[in-house]
């Protein structure tokens, strides 16, 4: 399995190299990791006068105080890890790196900043999720605890991407640990079948209320008929949830109150970051929850 750790040196960019020193279990056999600093160029005004040379060894020592870093964290551990950094578009150096390496899945730590570069979110951590086809892995402000029985939610609505999300997550099943619990979630508003025009005059009904729940559940036992064989296949027997509301606020809540330890979607990207798990709702849950967010392409 080889897995991108892009970095900045700050703390929340290390937490993906903390991440991977509490997870060498459930990474396969022989992973190969590959530790990425990405630099953003220094301004030609302020390299009026300086000699190449000396441009090139303040980006090597920048990068070697950030390795010396993430050689810290990773201690005695068993890990085959490269260390590369690049001087360029950080999101661009990024994207190129993983297709170089053929990554099977990038872990970025995001809201991180630093005087050189930063994964701040919203800027390179969007542009990486709008151009990569690989599985990317954000981590924020809480890391799963522990290698078992983890709480796994993955948001599901009908679309191919989310099919995708979950053929992903049955094989890769190392990745979740021993024994996780799977929830698979799917939220949406509850709207009535003939349409919101005629919303006014059905309130008057004793039975549009009924009838928006039912509608719902219909929509709910469709989006789950062709995923759950997929887990009863393989021995798993997950949990369906249905949360009514706005997709991004009703999700994001639901993966912090429960809490779950990882929240999975799918999603494509096409430049502006679209999503067929509701496109601005995988950005807005990211930006929301301390939840580990894995988005599959």
């Amino acid at each position: 399995m080889n897995i991108l750790v892009p970095i900045d040196g700050t703390e929340h960019s290390l937490r993906a190299v903390e991440f991977l020193t509490t997870r060498t279990d459930l990474l396969g056999e022989h992973p190969h990791i590959t530790i990425f600093m990405a630099q953003m160029p220094v301004p030609q005004r302020v390299l009026a006068g300086v000699q190449p040379i000396a441009v090139d060894d303040f980006y090597k020592e920048e990068a070697n105080t950030v390795f010396a870093s993430v050689r810290a964290l990773l201690g005695n551990s068993p890990l085959d890890v490269d260390m590369r950094y690049s001087i360029g578009m950080p999101a661009n150096d990024i994207v190129a790196e993983a297709d170089r390496l053929d990554a099977d899945l990038i872990i970025m730590g995001i809201r991180g900043h630093g005087p050189v570069n930063s994964f701040l979110f919203g800027s390179v951590s969007n542009a990486v999720l709008a151009h990569t086809h690989r599985p990317i892995l954000m981590l924020k402000d809480k890391l799963p605890e522990g290698t078992k029985n983890l709480r796994v939610g993955l948001a599901v609505d009908g679309s191919e991407y989310s099919e995708r999300a979950v053929d992903y997550v049955l094989s890769h099943r190392p990745l979740f640990g021993d024994t996780p619990r799977f929830e698979l979630l799917n939220a949406g508003p509850v709207t009535h079948p003939i349409g919101l025009s005629s919303m006014a005059s059905m309130m008057s009904s004793a039975n549009a209320c009924n009838d928006m729940l039912e509608f719902r559940e219909k929509i709910l036992n469709s989006v789950m008929k062709p995923l759950l064989p997929k887990f009863n296949a393989v021995g798993l027997e997950p949990e369906v949830v249905r949360l009514d509301g706005n997709p991004g606020d009703e999700i994001a809540h639901y993966a912090e109150t429960m809490p779950l330890d990882l929240l999975v979607m799918g999603s494509h990207g096409y430049g502006n970051f679209r999503s067929a798990v509701m496109g601005s709702t995988a950005m807005k849950i990211a930006a929301e929850s301390s939840v580990p967010l894995l988005i599959i392409r």
